[in-house]
């Protein structure tokens, strides 16, 4: 078919569409393999001597980071883990999906 720069009028359904493609539309799938860092946490305990004259018995702090980032990810521009919906129609599509959150924390643990 030749270009002539006018308008398509030419209606076709997505299955007409998609069935004229060769084979499983391979320029539309990609690779997601990935290596994440999921979660670190970091803990410091405080020294025992810092509470012979009060209640606790031992304390620590920690800072908590997650999904912080990837290691390795052969798909560029896509999160593999964020997907359009939850149900099976629209999973594994990317449009213009949200990326996913890193959340950092801090814990204070102490036992008495």
């Amino acid at each position: 078919m030749k270009h002539t720069g006018s308008a398509n009028t030419v209606s076709t359904t997505s299955e007409a569409w998609w069935a004229k493609l060769e084979g499983i539309p391979g320029a539309y799938i990609m690779d997601l393999t990935n290596v994440r860092l999921r979660e670190l946490s970091l803990d410091y305990r405080l020294p025992n001597s810092w509470f012979d004259n009060i209640f606790f018995n031992s304390a620590s702090v920690s800072i908590i980071g997650r999904n912080l980032g990837f290691l390795s990810k052969k798909a560029i521009g896509a999160d593999p883990e964020s997907t359009l919906a939850i149900s099976s129609v629209g999973s594994g599509l990317f449009y213009y999906n949200m990326p996913t959150t890193r959340r950092l924390g801090f814990s204070v643990n102490v036992s008495f």
